[in-house]
Formats: structure tokens, C-alpha cells, sequence
């Protein structure tokens, strides 16, 4: 039987309308810049840059989202521990650590391929500029978010939502004479100011900077912990990102790159929120929900759990319904004249998100019960999925193909996380 909490504290409204608010001025900032740019850059090259920023974003990933979920985990502890510094401490130093060797690794490659890879040196400077930044934007928002501080999550983000289109833009009107160098360079210099911005208008020194000292023993502690949460977690950034982000790529693969530059404007216009909206509704209870099930108070996790659930179907209900009115206007809006014609593929990969943001709550659960083994599980299935489907339907219909499988991979990835979801955890129903 469904269980809601409505019980609103006025904190909690507060936090909603500092959340809204971010992602709302977040979206106006994206949109702006999407329809700059693709009216300055062809699909083909918008396609370009989009693999190559597609890129960054995985081993970012692959650095980041490990760690950054096994601290989630591990600050209701921290709390109450009192040893917030010291797991803010394991953390930067496990990062730091994993950063250097994904860039020696890249740079090894490099070297050795020689000329065999076809990458300027401004591109490899502005890759590893924008990796260190959205790993130092990653670590930053993760622990204002574990604090409850939704008012600097939501500042953090928006500058950074402001200034990459920003600059991106203003480089695409310089005399660079590549055009995708100059996206994934504006980028990098706007996720840096992002950061530096959001430092100066709080008047406050990085997290990264700011960590007292600790003890080897609470060192200890946190890395066994972390490193055993995170352990099953690390490869799932690549899973995740072939998930999201491999349909560009199968794209890509056929030698589509006008394809991946159209798809890629559509799917990220789309999706941008149901996203949004799911988070939301996720930083106003997940660190509730982790807590509960941490203390093992599951009749409160389950009160928690289902009033999120509903938030979420109900918001992404809405959002389809609307979005299904207004596709044609939208399109017409926010894309440029050479990324016109297509807005009736929009409403496919919009019907996948509704199906998709749901799973993300399934997802939570795992997470919350410390079974990160299920997650990686999951991950496994989900990317097969996106690859398999997506590949059949683009060899067989061309790139609008991958529109099409959206609904049919996230519909199944739902069902199937909900099937083990019960199977594993009776006290959820």
C-alpha cells in the first residue's frame, strides 16, 4: 500500500525553492547557449564536439562518481561521528589519486599513438583543463548537498551552466579556426570560472583547500569503508555512460556525424527536464532516506521512499504532457534553422525518460541498503541493453533509429529494477 510523507518542514520549502530556482535559471542558460551555438556550428561539428565533451565526461565519471556516492553514504556517520574533516579528507585524497592516473594514462596514450590521433594540443590542454574542473565542481556540490546547503548547490551549478555556453559562445565568435576547439575550450575556461565566481560570492575557501588535519586511525576507518562501498561502484560510470551517452557514439560509428550533432541537440533538450525535475525531488529526500535506512527505521524509509516515488511520476507525467503540446514550438525556439524538421522524435525519447527517472529512485534503494553489488548488476544489464537496441535500430532505420530504441531500453531497465527491487527488499511495499 502506498505510504506518503507530506509532513513539509519550512526548511524543506525553503531548500525546494533554492533547488527550483538553480535548475530553473540552469535551464534558461542551456537553452540560451544551445541556440547560439547551433546557429554558429553545423550538426556535423556540434556532433564533434559532443564525443569529444562525451568523452571528458566519462573519465570524470569514472574519477568522480565512485567516491562521491561512498561519501553520500558514509556522512550520516560522519555526523555523528563528528569526523566530517576526516571523511572529506579520504575522499579528496582518493580522488586526487584516481585523477592523476587517468591522466597519465591519457597521456601515455597520446605519446604512443603519436600522430596517429588526429587531436590538437589546444583540444588534450582544454580535455584535462575541464576534467579537473567538473571533478573539483563534483566534489564541491556533493558535499554541500550531503549538508543539506541546497541554496550553494544550487549556485554552484548555475554558474556552471551559465558560464560554459557563455564562453563557449564568446570563443566561437573569436577568430579560432576550430570551431569544436573553441566549444570544448569555452567549456573548460567556463567550468574554472564557474568555480571561481561561486569561491568569491560566498566568501569561502575551497573544500579541497580547507580540510583539517585527522588522525591515521579516522584515515583508516573511512578508506576501509570507502574503498569496500566503492568497490563495485567503479566500473559503473563507463556503464552509465554507455548507457546515457552510447547511442551518439553507435551513431558516430555508422558515420553519421550530422546525425550525432541533431540527435545530440534533440536528446539533450528532451531529457534536460525530466533530469532536473528528478533532482529535485531527490536532494529534497535522499539524504532523509539514506539516514532511515542507515538507523534501520524501514516503516520511516518506506514513508520517505514513497512519498519520492510519487513526486517523481507525478512531476514527469506532467512534464510529458506538456512537452507533447509544445515539441514543435520548442524546437522551433531553442534550435538553430539547421537543426530544424525533426521535433516528432522528440516525443520518443521523452516517453523513455519517464520510465527512466523512475528507475533512478529504484536505483537509490540500492545505494541506501549499502547493495552495491545490485547497482553494478543493473548497470550491466542496462548498458547491454543500450547498446544491443540502439545498434539494431540504427543499422536497420539510420539515426532517428536511436530515438526510437529510448522508450524500449528504459522501459525494460524500469520494470526489471523493480522486479529485483522486490525481490530483494520486501519491506519497500
Amino acid at each position: 500500500m502506498l505510504q506518503l510523507n507530506f509532513k513539509l518542514r519550512v526548511s524543506d520549502i525553503v531548500n525546494f525553492s533554492w533547488i527550483f530556482l538553480g535548475q530553473v535559471i540552469s535551464v534558461i542558460a542551456a537553452v540560451l547557449g544551445l541556440r547560439i551555438i547551433s546557429d554558429k556550428i553545423s550538426p556535423d561539428l556540434f556532433g564533434s564536439a559532443t564525443l569529444y565533451i562525451g568523452i571528458i565526461a566519462l573519465l570524470q565519471g569514472a574519477v568522480a562518481l565512485p567516491i562521491m556516492q561512498s561519501a553520500l553514504w558514509c556522512f550520516p556517520t560522519a555526523i555523528t561521528d563528528g569526523t566530517i574533516a576526516e571523511l572529506k579528507r579520504v575522499v579528496y585524497q582518493s580522488v586526487r589519486k584516481d585523477a592523476v592516473c587517468v591522466l597519465l594514462m591519457m597521456f601515455t596514450i597520446i605519446l604512443v599513438a603519436g600522430k596517429r590521433i588526429d587531436v590538437s594540443g589546444l583540444i588534450v590542454f582544454a580535455s584535462v583543463s575541464l576534467f579537473i574542473g567538473d571533478i573539483v565542481r563534483s566534489y564541491e556540490v556533493t558535499f554541500l548537498n550531503a549538508e543539506g546547503r541546497n541554496a550553494l548547490v544550487s549556485l554552484i551549478l548555475v554558474c556552471d551552466a551559465v558560464m560554459k555556453p557563455l564562453f563557449a559562445v564568446a570563443l566561437l565568435y573569436s577568430p579560432m579556426s576550430s570551431k569544436v576547439a573553441a566549444v570544448v575550450l569555452g567549456y573548460s575556461i567556463g567550468s574554472w570560472a564557474a568555480l571561481l565566481v561561486f569561491w568569491i560570492l560566498v566568501n569561502k575557501v575551497p573544500n579541497f583547500l580547507n580540510i583539517n588535519g585527522s588522525t591515521q586511525v579516522d584515515n583508516d576507518k573511512y578508506v576501509s569503508s570507502l574503498r569496500r562501498y566503492a568497490k563495485p561502484l567503479r566500473i559503473n560510470p563507463v556503464l552509465g555512460w554507455i548507457s546515457g551517452q552510447g547511442d551518439r557514439y553507435i551513431i558516430g560509428a555508422f558515420g553519421d556525424l550530422r546525425g550525432v550533432g541533431i540527435y545530440s541537440s534533440i536528446y539533450g533538450l528532451v531529457s534536460r527536464p525530466f533530469l532536473i525535475l528528478s533532482s529535485i525531488v531527490e536532494m529534497l529526500f535522499r539524504q532523509q532516506f539514506y539516514s532511515k535506512v542507515k538507523d534501520n527505521d524501514l516503516l520511516g524509509a518506506r514513508k520517505i521512499l514513497h512519498t519520492w516515488l510519487f513526486g517523481v511520476v507525478l512531476s514527469s507525467v506532467v512534464v510529458f504532457c506538456i512537452l507533447l503540446l509544445v515539441n514543435k514550438w520548442i524546437a522551433s525556439l531553442v534550435l538553430g534553422s539547421r537543426f530544424q524538421g525533426y521535433d516528432k522524435i522528440m516525443v520518443w525519447i521523452e516517453s523513455g525518460y519517464v520510465f527512466h527517472v523512475v528507475y533512478l529512485v529504484f536505483e537509490r534503494v540500492f545505494y541506501a541498503a549499502d547493495d552495491t553489488k545490485s547497482v553494478l548488476r543493473m548497470q550491466i544489464f542496462s548498458a547491454a541493453l543500450s547498446v544491443i537496441i540502439p545498434l539494431l535500430m540504427v543499422y536497420k532505420f539510420g539515426w532517428v533509429g536511436a530515438a526510437w530504441s529510448v522508450p524500449i531500453y528504459f522501459g525494460i531497465q524500469m520494470l526489471v529494477g523493480f522486479i529485483v527491487l522486490k525481490m530483494r527488499y520486501s519491506w519497500i511495499s
